[in-house]
């Protein structure tokens, strides 16, 4: 109900000024039917990633900066049926729990890529996030490099033979981002 009533004036902003207030930007961006934030399921695991313009990190933390020359996406990862954790998945061996968690804490950003008009963009700034309870997902901050000229669409990749023998793609689409009202 509260999400319905932040879309109708959302949407009243928008027609009149065409800019977003900081609660209706926020969900706009939020919310999986515009573009920039998104969920699939494949091979047993869900990937959902959420684009995070800088004009967001600056509501929430509003000393994060103006330096846009990075694109911003939060990953999580977690088993589809919710009761496994992504380090202990489909294993009871302790050598290949901690293999995998080395991998995730550090070699897991080399198998990510952004892409954007057949140009892949590495993962420049990588953190993780394990959670304490292993029914949760699995969290990763990752920035990207901007190209000069402006994405309208961007695909992150993920080529980990840990999750999937073939490639993991998201779309995210940039072409529905909101001005905000400041």
């Amino acid at each position: 109900m509260k999400a319905t009533r932040y879309w109708m004036i959302g949407f009243a902003l928008v027609a009149c000024t065409g800019k977003l207030d900081r609660a209706a930007y926020a969900d706009f961006v939020q919310n999986y039917d515009n573009g920039l934030h998104v969920t699939q399921d494949t091979d047993g695991f869900r990937f959902d990633a959420q684009y995070q313009p800088i004009e967001l990190l600056n509501l929430w933390q509003p000393d994060f900066g103006d330096n846009d020359s990075l694109h911003h996406v939060v990953l999580t990862i977690r088993p589809v049926d919710a009761q496994q954790d992504l380090v202990r998945y489909q294993t009871t061996d302790e050598e290949v729990m901690q293999k995998r968690l080395y991998y995730f804490s550090f070699l897991f950003q080399d198998d990510i890529t952004l892409q954007s008009d057949g140009k892949k963009m590495p993962c420049v700034l990588f953190h993780y996030e394990r959670p304490a309870d292993a029914r949760r997902p699995h969290t990763f901050v990752m920035g990207f490099e901007k190209k000069p000229e402006a994405d309208k669409h961007v695909t992150l990749q993920i080529d980990s033979p840990l999750i999937s023998s073939l490639p993991v793609k998201l779309e995210i689409s940039l072409a529905n981002l909101p001005e905000l009202a400041l």
